[in-house]
């Protein structure tokens, strides 16, 4: 922000476009009387940054232990308003590696590194707070915050969330 470049502008004129593209749309939330469910889906790719050039079942493994802290916290809070969370949250993640290194503790003593995130994820995962579910990349919810989407895709995964324009 101190010294911003021509390129820095062309990035914020994409967003102010994108923005005003969708501003007639919205989330709609149905007023159900079931009980509260509650999903999540994990999705991060450090592979691509050209900084750090992570390997990609890493950022998706340290990706899923910050989605099961957020949902931890996301637990409380919806109890202490006396909302009843079902767990065995379904935690989905697309890539299958990932699942096998939380699954699996023999494959950690190789990931040492991210032993930390091994120890959440695993516990969490085995006391049953969450439920590791492979979803096909198309299926990726989470895509559609992260990724630059051709517009079938966007619009499937945007369907997929009730993102929808909001009533005239």
């Amino acid at each position: 922000m101190q010294h911003p470049t021509e390129s820095h502008w062309r990035e914020a004129l994409h967003v102010v476009k994108y923005l005003k593209g969708t501003s007639t749309y919205g989330l709609l939330y149905a007023n159900k009387q079931d009980a509260f469910t509650l999903s999540t889906y994990s999705n991060r790719d450090w592979a691509k940054c050209p900084d750090t050039r992570k390997l990609s079942s890493e950022a998706k493994y340290r990706s899923a232990a910050l989605t099961v802290c957020e949902l931890k916290w996301l637990s409380y809070i919806l109890n202490d308003m006396l909302v009843e969370v079902n767990l065995s949250i379904p935690l989905y993640c697309d890539k299958k590696s990932a699942i096998f290194m939380i699954e699996n503790p023999v494959f950690h003593e190789r990931t040492k590194h991210i032993e930390l995130d091994c120890h959440i994820i695993r516990d969490h995962n085995k006391e049953g707070f969450i439920k590791l579910v492979f979803v096909p990349s198309k299926w990726q919810l989470g895509d559609i915050f992260t990724k630059v989407l051709p517009a079938p895709s966007s619009k499937l995964l945007l369907e997929k969330i009730s993102f929808h324009p909001a009533p005239s």
